[in-house]
């Protein structure tokens, strides 16, 4: 065989084996999995229990889902110990926003908190996704398996970032909790600083009726 011809053909050959390299690759690459997210983590040694809390509304969904959603969140966050009250007597009320998109086996729900102070500025927004397989991309058709997953996930980032405010952290009744507050209160803060809340373009930006009222 002459010696360009058997040059060919090494050049062909590793071109295929090259190709199949590639598709094999290709095909072990990992399903893409969820963003990680950058809400904060609980505080060490201290409870969200300090930081009461009152839920104005959910949207993004009709009043029946919201409806039971509340209620699923409601039972979630008191087995985090979180301190659900009344409206006027809260530390804090959170507006949640709800989506849903469809996903390979399942669906992909998103949950916003945002969370504003007793003085009705938001001062944290809490985000995080939950894929619930089997689940349909529609709202209107989710079912208790997947409301209790995403309460579930929600109500222990509400417990995190409550778990960082200076009420809960004054109830800790350690000297370095007393030490955080008193320069908070001289900072004429309310909380810590966290996930920035930022907007989110998709997100309603007026408050709706009803509870939500407190925020007006």
């Amino acid at each position: 065989m002459p010696a360009r011809a058997a040059k060919l053909l090494i050049i062909c050959g590793l071109t295929a084996l090259a190709a199949g390299c590639v598709e094999t690759t290709a095909q072990r690459e990992p399903q893409p999995q969820l963003p990680q997210r950058t809400n904060m983590v609980q505080r060490e040694g201290v409870s969200p229990h300090g930081a009461s809390v009152a839920i104005a509304d959910i949207q993004g969904v009709s009043a029946p889902v919201s409806g039971h959603l509340s209620a699923i969140f409601t039972q979630a966050a008191r087995e985090r110990d979180i301190n659900l009250t009344d409206a006027k007597a809260a530390n804090y009320l959170v507006r949640g926003y709800l989506s849903a998109s469809p996903a390979e086996g399942g669906a992909t729900f998103a949950l916003i908190w945002d969370v504003y102070d007793a003085k009705k500025r938001r001062t944290q927004r809490i985000d995080d996704l939950v894929f619930v397989k089997g689940a349909s991309g529609s709202l209107e058709a989710v079912d208790d398996a997947a409301l209790t997953q995403i309460a579930a996930k929600s109500a222990g980032d509400l417990a995190a970032v409550l778990s960082n405010m200076p009420e809960a952290i004054a109830a800790a009744s350690s000297p370095s909790a007393k030490a955080f507050v008193a320069k908070a209160s001289e900072d004429g803060t309310t909380s810590v600083p966290g996930t920035p809340p930022a907007m989110a373009a998709s997100v309603p930006q007026e408050p709706a009726p009803g509870a939500a009222a407190a925020l007006r």
